[in-house]
């Protein structure tokens, strides 16, 4: 794990203590800034690794254009200080801190998928979801770097009259079934916004890979 100590612990502080993040994508490229909800900047993001992705008509007429290649988001504080990094090698993102040791992943969540649908009340709320309401569900997880599951993610997909399914928000608890965070979604094109609010102040390294998730997911699907 990084230094707690100086510059670096300052940014961290920042970026990690505050109850709400908002996330703004920049442009079509994988670069975002994080801010506290108002006017002050919290950290940058930027790929320093990997081809640049294809969005808006060029990958609806062909794709994303990464592949299997492995692409490299790095999160950065205002002054460019690394506090994390967000990689992926096809498959499942993967979460690193600022020394590039691996903090844990984002995995697809077939227990909680299995439990959707396995039950009669299960299986007609989400035709009900599907046919009235035009949404469905998307379950996956936090890993740490040992593979232990340390929190779920259930999303909320939307079918606003499209071929493509969108994300809406997405709800966090812990392997308790403890809620611990929220995010909602507006999806744009190309830019993607997230609002992230946390209900407590989580423990390392479930605070950063929930940070992390809304990168990781919008990796995930790029």
């Amino acid at each position: 794990m990084p230094s707690r100590t100086g510059k670096r612990f300052q940014e961290e502080w920042v970026l990690f203590d505050v109850p709400v993040l908002r996330i703004e994508q920049l442009s079509w490229r994988l670069e975002y800034e994080i801010s506290d909800g108002g006017e002050r900047l919290l950290a940058r993001v930027d790929q320093v690794a990997g081809p640049e992705p294809r969005k808006g008509l060029a990958a609806a007429f062909r794709d994303s254009g990464l592949g299997e290649a492995y692409v490299e988001l790095r999160v950065g504080g205002p002054d460019g200080t690394p506090l994390f990094f967000v990689t992926r090698h096809g498959g499942y993102p993967e979460i690193l801190d600022a020394d590039r040791t691996p903090l844990g992943r984002i995995d697809y969540d077939e227990e909680s998928m299995v439990r959707e649908m396995s039950s009669e009340v299960g299986a007609l709320a989400s035709l009900r979801r599907t046919l009235v309401y035009r949404t469905k569900v998307w379950c996956e997880r936090l890993l740490d770097a040992e593979g232990r599951p340390l929190c779920r993610l259930r999303w909320t997909m939307g079918h606003p009259g499209n071929d493509s399914w969108s994300p809406l928000s997405c709800d966090y608890t812990d392997m308790e079934g403890l809620h611990i965070a929220e995010l909602e979604i507006r999806e744009g094109h190309p830019r993607d916004s997230y609002r992230l609010q946390l209900e407590f102040r989580l423990p390392e390294p479930l605070r950063t890979l929930v940070i992390a998730s809304p990168l990781a997911f919008d990796l995930s699907r790029t």
